[in-house]
């Protein structure tokens, strides 16, 4: 009797496991995660103008300018001066939006920090997964401190929003900041 209930109770927990695996992929989780640097000219070496291009011209999808639209309105209710949207940091932030579905973090898939998409402008970065609005994305920015430190900074001009889609559904979205 006691083999019979080990045995049920292993098939039990397979079928759990099994089912956990299987639906996993279905389940959309959320996540970000939010980076700066100092800005200091000399301790830098640059890459150089123009920024990194991508390939062929970036056609900037309504969620982008959507993202910047709804920082600008938070940043307008703090008596901030709204950030213009920089199209080099767009391009920036498209290839780190890409890069996160590969590796969801400031390191970047060849091992080099996130800056280097472009060392001449990129001076902080909030990434985020999982949120498909702008009020979505921006309102999590919100709840974090790093990240709200980011959307609030003063010293910041500008920013650049990208996104990527992944091939299981998922939206990677990378915000790049700029002086």
């Amino acid at each position: 009797m006691l083999k019979r209930i080990l045995k049920l109770s292993g098939l039990g927990l397979s079928i759990a496991l099994l089912g956990a695996a299987l639906f996993a992929p279905f389940m959309q989780s959320k996540d970000m995660t939010s980076i700066s640097r100092p800005y200091e000219p000399g301790d830098y070496i640059y890459v150089g103008d123009p920024p990194v291009p991508l390939s062929g011209y970036v056609d900037f999808s309504s969620l982008d300018l959507e993202v910047v639209d709804v920082i600008n309105e938070v940043r307008e209710e703090e008596g901030l001066d709204s950030y213009e949207f920089d199209e080099a940091l767009g391009q920036a932030a498209y290839i780190r939006a890409e890069e996160c579905n590969t590796s969801f973090s400031h390191t970047r898939p060849n091992g080099k920090k996130w800056y280097t998409v472009n060392q001449s402008i990129c001076y902080g970065e909030n990434l985020a997964y999982g949120y498909d609005t702008a009020e979505e994305v921006v309102d999590a920015w919100l709840d974090s401190p790093t990240h709200r430190d980011l959307i609030y900074d003063e010293e910041f001009l500008s920013c650049g929003i990208g996104h990527y889609k992944g091939s299981d559904g998922t939206t990677y979205i990378a915000c790049e900041f700029g002086y």
